[in-house]
């Protein structure tokens, strides 16, 4: 009795041998290991125009303000209370420019922010400590205590003077703060990635946000990528100082 015609092409259909499938599953593997690295590598990219996007709306936002406010920044901040801070979380400083400032996607916030367990709304970006009414005032400490904000027009050169920036996470069991919070204000030893090796209570504190660089947003409104300057522990050079009002000008 003659098979039948199914029969037969069933007997001729080709099938994977082992190694040809041993074959396939290695250019699958040589392909993923290719592909992934520029998949990242696009996340990342993506992720640091998002940051950019965010300071050109700070850039608007604060421009909105110098208009209401004749010209005067608000305070970077400092001690708690009910100040003229450029962001108290309540309705009122930069807030009442930004709206819908929810959680960890909002304008506020870098896509590549690590985590942010406070009470206070997330927020990735601080203000340049300097922009005060008087500016340039050392140390820190003693700097958060001066609650005016500097007038626009007594900064003399604005496309190199830093408003705002990425800043490093605490860690540290701060019950006011909270875990990851990031602070108002502050100077170049407070942008992540300054340090050259991880610091106890900062979190990634030797690690960009994005790769080898971060985002600045500078008084002029634009927007630059660079990678910290580890050059100067101290104090800016002349010839980059990018954080002090008039000083090393």
């Amino acid at each position: 009795m003659k098979p039948s015609l199914t029969r037969r092409h069933s007997r001729l259909r080709p099938s994977f041998t082992l190694v040809e499938l041993l074959v396939a599953i290695a250019v699958i593997a040589i392909l993923a290991a290719l592909l992934l690295p520029l998949l990242g590598r696009i996340r990342d990219k993506s992720r640091q125009a998002v940051c950019s996007s965010n300071l050109r709306q700070f850039a608007s936002a604060f421009g909105m303000y110098l208009d209401d406010w004749d010209g005067v920044y608000p305070s970077p901040g400092g001690l708690r209370g009910e100040r003229n801070y450029w962001d108290q979380g309540a309705g009122a400083g930069l807030d009442l420019y930004l709206k819908n400032r929810a959680g960890q996607n909002s304008v506020w916030v870098c896509p590549n922010l690590e985590y942010w367990e406070s009470q206070w709304p997330p927020r990735s970006y601080t203000m340049n400590t300097f922009l005060r009414d008087p500016p340039d005032v050392m140390p820190y400490t003693s700097a958060i205590r001066i609650t005016e904000g500097i007038s626009s027009s007594a900064v003399p050169q604005p496309a190199s003077t830093v408003l705002l920036f990425e800043g490093v996470q605490n860690v540290t069991e701060d019950p006011d703060t909270g875990f990851g919070y990031v602070a108002r204000c502050g100077d170049w030893t407070m942008v992540r990635g300054y340090y050259r090796q991880p610091v106890e209570g900062l979190l990634l504190a030797d690690k960009p946000y994005h790769g080898e660089t971060n985002n600045y947003l500078f008084c002029d409104g634009h927007v630059r990528s660079a990678a910290p300057d580890l050059r100067y522990p101290e104090q800016p050079s002349p010839g980059r100082n990018w954080w002090f009002v008039k000083a090393l000008r």
